[in-house]
């Protein structure tokens, strides 16, 4: 039998649920074709599984999301990025060729300068030595002429202080001398150094010559120790020369022809020549014992050489040597400080 059913049984009310506004349903037609489709729980986790294996082999999320990023970046026509490279902003490129330029012109200013500096030093050492040569060369100049000064000084006392005790003995000898050659000359000339006033060489053109030399180079104002160390200098620095014809002196009368030829030659010779000229200027001042001898002298060496000496009685009483060859060293030097022979030209 059929059961009849009972309609009058309530049934249950169905509510409508509330549904999420994302929800498939309730999003419009033109958007539901672009909502991605969510993946079952099951592939979910299986595509984690997957990615996490990935990972474990060396493949790190950032490198392949890093690969993803420049596969998608645009692209040149010949297959290279437009992005620029990672630390370079062509908005901020440097100029490096001004940067060099000014380098080099920096380099080259501080060359100039320090060659600049390196030339000033040494300038100023240059003229330093400069000035100390000069002042040296002054300085020896001071010193010789402050030597000769003091020598002519200390001749000068010692001949005021010998001259009272020698005036007598000197004078005596120069009356004795000058009255033996006015005799065998019967002439002179006026010597203002002598007692008698008259000097002869025994030759008139000599005597001439002798009295013309001396007189320019002295005055009677001058004391006789300096006058005749004058008249030396003068001799002893004339110029020196050797002539075939004043090489062998010979005779009685062998002084006055060297003597001659020294003052004919315009005051030159060797030393026979300087030797007899000067005995005769010595004679003229009152060194009445001066005479010119010719002797052979033992050298430095060991060798001996011809020579011309005066040997004169200085007015301090001391027995001396003048020898022209040594300047103004050679003034009145002791009578032993050679070591020699004597010449007898006169009996040659």
């Amino acid at each position: 039998m059929n059961e009849e059913v009972d309609n009058t049984q309530e049934r249950p009310v169905l509510r409508p649920t509330r549904q999420r506004p994302d929800s498939p349903n309730n999003i419009p037609p033109e958007r539901s074709q672009n909502v991605r489709k969510s993946a079952p729980s099951g592939q979910r986790k299986r595509s984690a599984q997957g990615q996490q294996g990935q990972r474990r082999k060396g493949q790190p999320a950032r490198k392949a999301a890093a690969g993803q990023r420049r596969s998608q970046q645009p692209r040149n026509g010949n297959g290279t990025s437009r992005r620029p490279a990672h630390g370079r902003n062509p908005r901020r490129r440097t100029n490096t060729g001004a940067l060099a330029a000014v380098a080099i012109v920096a380099f080259l200013c501080g060359c100039l300068l320090a060659t600049l500096v390196t030339c000033s030093v040494m300038r100023a050492q240059v003229e330093g030595a400069r000035a100390e040569a000069a002042a040296a060369q002054s300085e020896a100049a001071n010193r010789a002429v402050q030597t000769v000064t003091d020598q002519h000084s200390a001749t000068s006392a010692t001949s005021t202080n010998a001259t009272a005790s020698n005036a007598t003995a000197s004078n005596a000898t120069a009356a004795n001398t000058n009255a033996t050659n006015a005799t065998s000359t019967g002439a002179g000339v006026e010597d203002p150094w002598l007692t008698q006033g008259t000097f002869t060489t025994g030759d008139e053109t000599l005597d001439q010559e002798v009295k013309a030399f001396c007189d320019e180079r002295v005055t009677t104002a001058m004391n006789v120790d300096t006058a005749a160390l004058e008249v030396y200098k003068a001799i002893a620095w004339a110029e020196y020369v050797e002539r075939d014809d004043a090489q062998h002196p010979a005779g009685k009368d062998w002084r006055i022809e060297y003597a001659r030829k020294y003052y004919e030659h315009d005051c030159s010779g060797n030393c026979y020549e300087f030797a007899a000229f000067l005995m005769y200027c010595l004679r003229y001042l009152g060194y009445q014992d001066a005479t010119a001898q010719g002797v052979a002298i033992e050298l430095q060496s060991g060798s001996w050489g011809d020579h011309g000496l005066v040997y004169v009685t200085n007015t301090d009483g001391r027995k001396c040597l003048c020898d022209t060859s040594r300047g103004v060293d050679g003034w009145m030097l002791d009578d032993t400080v050679y070591n020699v022979e004597i010449q007898d030209f006169e009996n040659a």
